[in-house]
Formats: structure tokens, C-alpha cells, sequence
């Protein structure tokens, strides 16, 4: 096993430097507990500041397949039903949708809400958690960041605690998860992160530059800081059925079928891979954003999960990455399969 953490590190640190990726944690575990765990590259390149294991980093949609342990959650206590349309549990949906659908027309974002029709009524919130919202409701998949972020406005409404609090006191209180925070729009933290770590990107020489962090409020999507330790907290505690039964989880974990019968890759929160061969079964989730990309690879069969977290975009950057059901695109999964499911 030895030797596989160090096949792994090397070719992690190869591709690191290939992708021009200034910093990365990464952790392994099986069986609940902590193989490995390191940080390659800077934090902060300028004052010669190492990535570590305990290294803050923006997490971005990793958030989601945690929002969606809270929607589960929520369920089981009988506050939410999936099949439930989302128009009935979020106020003034209509009237919102068309302010956003406005909106993005004068910025020429219309992608953004393409075949999205707000007008039905059969748009359920399991259709937003599984991204086959778009055209006809459960007909096929679409993978859309912003609706699943609007899931936001449905926990508000039907939680006492709203999204926010349960995120806090439900997840990052109760795990301990001590280094994790959310992020804030136009605010100032009280104070700074103090192992955040500095943001990077390349320019259009391919020099690695430093750059800034989006704004933004935590939603159902995006808006963690974290590190590689205090996620792994979480997997943990998914695995022991310590926030949510086994039964919620293998809904997570299950593929939405759509209305012709073809296995969508996708299930409630999380990319289903192999599904149909549980030797080769792969549950994942990626973050992608300005100077942020992460890795979350869980294979059941052999009871292991790599959570990676970066800097740099470079870890996702590959544009068919939402669109395929293939989570060895990219090249740093491809090398945690190849070394450890073999």
C-alpha cells in the first residue's frame, strides 16, 4: 500500500506542475479512517507559504452533495417531500424566475435558464437536486449549478432554522468540522481565514498569476471554505450513517432513470459512475470556479475516498467534465483509479 500513496503523490505532483496548479491538499481513506494525507505546491507563492493537510481552500460544489445530506435529512423528519413541486415551496417563485430570467437576458446569459420552464407546475424538488429540471421534468439530464442553488429558498421556507443555521449547527458544529466556514457576499469576515489559501490563475502566456476569489453567499451549491480534514470528517460521518439512515443515502446514490428508461448519470447530490457493476462503482463530485477546483471520489467497493482541493482551477478545468458520466477526464481521478480500484 505504501508504494501505491507514493505512485500516487508523484504522478499527483507531476500533473500538478503539467497543469500549472500552484497549490493542492489531498487526503485518502479507507474504512473510515486516514491513510494519507499532504499538501503539494504553495498556499501562497509569494511568501513561500507550503500547501498543507490542514491548508483552507474554496470548495464550491462540493457544497452540494453536503446541502444534499441536509435535504435528505429533512425529509426523513417529514418537513420535505422530493416530489413535492418546488413553485409550492418557494415564495414568489414565479415572480423571481422571471426577474432572473430578465436579468440574464440583458447580460446575454439566457444559457443560464435555457429550456428551464418556470411556468409548469411539475418541476419537483428532486428535479433540482438531480439537474433534470430543464425541458420536460425527469425526461433528461442538465447539469445546472444555479437551479440546484435555489434549492436555497426551499430550505428557508420549510426549515425553521433556514439553510444557513442547519449548515452550521448540523454539519460543521456537529462534526467538529472546526477549520469550515461559509462564504459571504460584500462582507468582511470578523477575521480573514487565517489558512486560506491565495488564489491563482494563469494568464494567457500560461504564467501562473495571483488572482481573486468570486463573491458570493453560501447557497445549496457553492459558498464553503474547508480543508481536506474537516471534509473527510463529513465522509466519515456519511459512511456511519452518523446524518443521515442508509436508506436516504442509497437514494443519493442511486442514478435518476428518466421518462424513457436510460440511467442518467446523476442521482440526488452526487455523479453515480458504473452503477449497474458494484466492483467498479464510482460516486463523485467536482468544484469548479475562478481559482478553485476540488475533487470529492468515493469507491465503495473497496471503502475508499480522495477529497482533493486547489488553488487553481486546474484540477477540473475540463469542460465536458459535468456533461460525462466519466469522472477520469480528468486526469488526477484517472490515476486514484488506476493505482488504487486495480
Amino acid at each position: 500500500m505504501r508504494k501505491k500513496f507514493e505512485n500516487f503523490r508523484d504522478q499527483t505532483e507531476q500533473l500538478r506542475k503539467k497543469y500549472k496548479i500552484a497549490g493542492l491538499s489531498f487526503i485518502i481513506l479507507h474504512n473510515n479512517k486516514i491513510l494519507h494525507t499532504e499538501g503539494l505546491g504553495y498556499a501562497d507563492i509569494e511568501n513561500k507559504i507550503k500547501a498543507q493537510s490542514n491548508t483552507q481552500y474554496r470548495i464550491a460544489s462540493l457544497t452540494k452533495p453536503i446541502s444534499t445530506t441536509i435535504i435528505l435529512k429533512l425529509v426523513e423528519l417529514g418537513v420535505l417531500n422530493l416530489d413535492d413541486p418546488i413553485s409550492k415551496l418557494y415564495p414568489e417563485y414565479k415572480a423571481k424566475f422571471q426577474e432572473y430570467k430578465d436579468r440574464f437576458e440583458r447580460k446575454n446569459l439566457t444559457e443560464i435558464l435555457e429550456n428551464y420552464n418556470f411556468e409548469r407546475k411539475d418541476i419537483a424538488i428532486k428535479h433540482h437536486l438531480s439537474h433534470t429540471s430543464k425541458g420536460i421534468p425527469g425526461d433528461s439530464y442538465s447539469y445546472s449549478g444555479f437551479l440546484f442553488g435555489e434549492l436555497t429558498k426551499v430550505i428557508d421556507n420549510v426549515s425553521k432554522k433556514g439553510f444557513e443555521s442547519l449548515m452550521k449547527h448540523e454539519i460543521i458544529n456537529k462534526l467538529k468540522m472546526e477549520s469550515t466556514i461559509t462564504c459571504k457576499e460584500n462582507e468582511e469576515y470578523e477575521k480573514e481565514p487565517d489558512r486560506l489559501a491565495v488564489p491563482y490563475c494563469t494568464d494567457e502566456k500560461g504564467k501562473v498569476k495571483r488572482s481573486k476569489y468570486p463573491l458570493f453567499d453560501l447557497n445549496t451549491a457553492a459558498g464553503i471554505i474547508s480543508t481536506v480534514e474537516d471534509l473527510a470528517k463529513f465522509d466519515i460521518a456519511l459512511n456511519k450513517n452518523q446524518l443521515i439512515t442508509e436508506k436516504s443515502k442509497e437514494m443519493a446514490f442511486t442514478p435518476m432513470i428518466s421518462s424513457s428508461g436510460k440511467t442518467l448519470p446523476y442521482g440526488l447530490g452526487w455523479f453515480i459512475q458504473n452503477p449497474t457493476k458494484p466492483n467498479k462503482k464510482i460516486l463523485w463530485h467536482y468544484g469548479f470556479g475562478p481559482s478553485i477546483s476540488s475533487l470529492y471520489i468515493k469507491i465503495p467497493s473497496s471503502k475508499l475516498t480522495l477529497i482533493m482541493l486547489s488553488n487553481t482551477d486546474g484540477l477540473c478545468n475540463f469542460p465536458e467534465l459535468a456533461d460525462n458520466e466519466d469522472v477520469t477526464i480528468t486526469p488526477f481521478a484517472k490515476i486514484f483509479v488506476d493505482i488504487f480500484m486495480k
